[in-house]
């Protein structure tokens, strides 16, 4: 199978799995029932926009705050990506180019200092790449290669948290310790298309998909993982922002396109404000009370658009 065949394969088998078909953006699109949370929940914070990004996007990666994050890689309907772009809590600009284009992948850390790892190029990747703030240079290799992966944590230590290879889903989770990637225990539930937050030592892994969608959550403290709290709506493709005790989930596909945000505390979600585009595929970064959303796929393609939630 050439490339672009394997690259379609791969893209077309993750839209037609969530019911939708890949399009790019501002091309027609089905009318998709938007489906959010039915109002504001117990919280505060709600959604409103914050610019847009230089290139729409799916499949990529977001790290850092609501005032200072990265966009890295993914995919906007025709070649993975290999730009990377700055948030300055109002604009976007150029962060430079990694050195494999790649979607599907995982990462953390801030504008400063940043690692992602894994992704699809077109085949599963092992590869990582760390960020100092101005270009991006190889780092470790993943013990096992994956896609549609979650990570938390930062640039010198983090998690790789489950996914897909090739032939299977993984249960398995890595740590990395600046240099090298070593095992950090299994998941309960092999899962793919989730989101994660949190640091290496004390992550969140969040809904996702294992041939069905799944509402259901697990924590780890670094070395074991445990369940967590269910969602109240299961989803795939969600973001994620916050940490174990504080976390935030947004977005998401679960047959409808989802707008809704749940929050996490002690193992309990409650219902938050609504994003005002429904998405998936997307990313975000920041805290439960100040997020930001980015990017992904909605009813009219690959998006371009900025969510802020505070």
């Amino acid at each position: 199978m050439s490339a672009a065949n394997s690259r379609r394969s791969f893209i077309g088998a993750a839209f037609t799995l969530l019911g939708l078909a890949a399009s790019k953006a501002g091309q027609a699109a089905p009318i998709w029932k938007v489906i959010g949370n039915g109002g504001s929940g117990s919280f505060a914070s709600t959604w409103s926009g914050a610019g847009n990004l230089l290139v729409a996007r799916a499949y990529h990666v977001g790290c850092g705050s609501l005032s200072a994050s990265l966009a890295i890689g993914g995919y906007g309907g025709a070649n993975y990506l290999a730009g990377a772009e700055r948030y300055d809590g109002s604009a976007w600009s150029s962060a430079g180019n990694l050195l494999l284009p790649r979607h599907a992948h995982s990462g953390c850390g801030s504008p400063s200092a940043a690692l992602i790892h894994g992704g699809g190029n077109p085949d599963p990747l092992a590869a990582s790449e760390s960020y100092n703030g101005t270009t991006w240079s190889a780092a470790g290799n993943l013990i096992a290669a994956r896609r549609s992966h979650a990570g938390s944590g930062t640039a010198s230590a983090a998690l790789a948290i489950a996914g897909q290879s090739r032939a299977s889903l993984i249960a398995a989770s890595e740590s990395y310790n600046g240099t090298a990637w070593a095992t950090a225990g299994n998941l309960a539930l092999a899962r793919y298309l989730h989101a994660a937050c949190g640091t290496a030592q004390l992550a969140l892994a969040i809904a996702g998909h294992n041939g069905s969608l799944l509402a259901s959550t697990e924590q780890s403290n670094g070395n074991n993982w445990t369940a967590g709290g269910n969602l109240s709506v299961p989803r795939a493709s969600p973001a994620a922002a916050g940490n174990t005790d504080a976390g935030l989930a947004f977005g998401g596909y679960n047959g409808q396109l989802l707008t809704s945000t749940e929050h996490y505390s002690r193992n309990v979600w409650s219902a938050g404000g609504n994003l005002g585009i429904a998405r998936y595929l997307h990313t975000g970064s920041g805290s439960t009370s100040a997020a930001l959303a980015f990017g992904g796929f909605g009813a009219g393609g690959y998006l371009i658009s900025t969510e802020k939630y505070q």
